[in-house]
């Protein structure tokens, strides 16, 4: 997903006479936030979630500019089939804390944009 975001953002600098964007693609968030500190990249594509943790466990080493371009991404549970029970129990707990605005108050506690709600 985040290769395809890089390669449409270097055809959007091709299309408006602009020099294109140099790839560097990396396995996993690590080496990216590694790359950037490292100046070895300019910036980098990962998620919203993954931004908002970055910046929450290094205060002050990144930045952020513009909207999200992707808030569509959606994370679940996964659970055996075996075991309806406990897809029962997540479902209500999930339910639960979006009743009484737990899940709204993470979502601000970790500086996510209110379009990354799944709810």
């Amino acid at each position: 997903m985040f290769e395809v975001a890089a390669k449409q953002a270097n055809d959007q600098c091709k299309a408006a006479g602009k020099p294109e964007v140099g790839l560097l693609l990396l396995p996993g968030t690590t080496n990216c936030a590694l790359a950037l500190t490292q100046e070895r990249a300019d910036a980098i594509i990962v998620s919203t979630a993954t931004v908002a943790a970055l910046m929450h466990e290094t205060p002050g080493a990144y930045a952020t500019d513009g909207a999200p371009f992707d808030t569509s991404t959606k994370v679940g549970i996964a659970v055996r089939k075996d075991n309806p029970a406990l897809k029962l129990a997540l479902g209500k707990a999930v339910q639960a804390i979006v009743a009484d605005g737990s899940y709204a108050a993470l979502i601000q506690k970790w500086n996510l944009p209110p379009a990354s709600s799944a709810f």
